[in-house]
């Protein structure tokens, strides 16, 4: 019983997380013309569960390429932006075939910063980020993982695509 408290206390911690990530900055997408996508290497339970790596990266690649969104290949630029994405399954102890699902995902790109003295440097920068977190039973794990993974990466298009409208074809 102890361990379903200390369960449903860190997915109500991580849902707290989740509800106060901070609003994007739709300006710092502005003008961004491709971007790399990288997918975290996955976690045991994920991977016993049917979660694949590959998957991800092409359900993800495909939805930006379906919103116009240009994917660079990942042997781009070390600066290039990228979308990052971090799966996180855990397995209940204490209740079988019942798994908690963390989903982020966020854009870097490059930031400038100017020194008073000496040269200025340029580093990769989180400019948006958001996270879904869910609690599934096992037949439904990987099918939910890929559900969320695209719901998180729909609202980064919208505000992508809201800083940077289709251009007409007239």
């Amino acid at each position: 019983m102890r361990m379903n408290a200390l369960f449903a206390s860190a997915l109500v911690l991580l849902l707290v997380a989740s509800v106060n990530a901070q609003n994007p900055d739709r300006e710092a997408l502005r003008g961004i013309a491709g971007m790399k996508v990288t997918i975290e290497a996955l976690n045991k339970d994920a991977e016993e569960a049917g979660v694949n790596i590959e998957q991800l990266k092409s359900d993800v690649e495909l939805r930006l390429r379906k919103a116009t969104v240009r994917v660079l290949d990942d042997d781009a630029s070390a600066l290039s932006p990228f979308l990052y994405v971090n799966v996180h399954v855990l397995k209940s102890s204490a209740l079988t075939n019942l798994y908690a699902i963390a989903v982020e995902v966020h854009f870097e790109r490059v930031g400038t910063f100017e020194a008073f003295t000496g040269p200025s440097r340029q580093f990769m920068v989180t400019v948006w980020d958001r996270s879904m977190l869910g609690i599934v039973g096992r037949q439904y794990l990987a099918s939910a993982v890929r559900e969320d993974v695209e719901d998180v990466v729909d609202l980064f298009l919208n505000d992508y695509l809201a800083a940077n409208p289709p251009k007409s074809s007239r």
